[in-house]
């Protein structure tokens, strides 16, 4: 199943050139591109009200949402917990034009010794580690 977050809002801290109309031609492309497969779901919420209508376990989170540090920060966080053992936590922007991001997703990596993987079109992803049961003695 894929879940499509986006609220779909030009808000005041959105610092890109986009405005409401625009935001309304994009959920109207974005529907009708996906809307004759039955398994999407269009979440119209802002991603840190979202989490909480998405299943735990999830394989994949991809984060495209505001570029700035604390709300890149905010979506790992929120996000990681529900990213099953061994899934993927990606995102994108993940260049110099836009450092929040990569802020935010070093210092999240760095704090939990993981590697981000990232490629020359600003894609990064972080995978889950799978924690080992202990073994039993015998």
């Amino acid at each position: 199943k894929l879940y499509l977050i986006d609220p779909y809002d030009a808000y005041e801290e959105y610092l890109e050139d986009w405005n409401n109309q625009m935001m309304t031609e994009a959920e109207n492309t974005a529907k009708e591109k996906l809307g004759a497969f039955g398994n999407v779901k269009f979440i119209k919420k802002y991603s840190e009200d979202a989490v909480a209508d998405l299943p735990e376990n999830l394989d994949f989170v991809y984060i495209d949402g505001n570029h700035e540090y604390e709300y890149v920060k905010s979506d790992i966080t929120n996000y990681w917990p529900i990213v099953k053992e061994g899934g993927i936590l990606a995102g994108h922007d993940y260049t110099q034009s836009w450092p929040g991001v990569v802020e935010a997703v070093d210092e999240f990596a760095n704090q939990r010794g993981l590697n981000v993987t990232a490629d020359l079109w600003g894609d990064w992803f972080l995978q889950k580690p799978i924690e080992k049961e202990p073994e039993t003695v015998k």
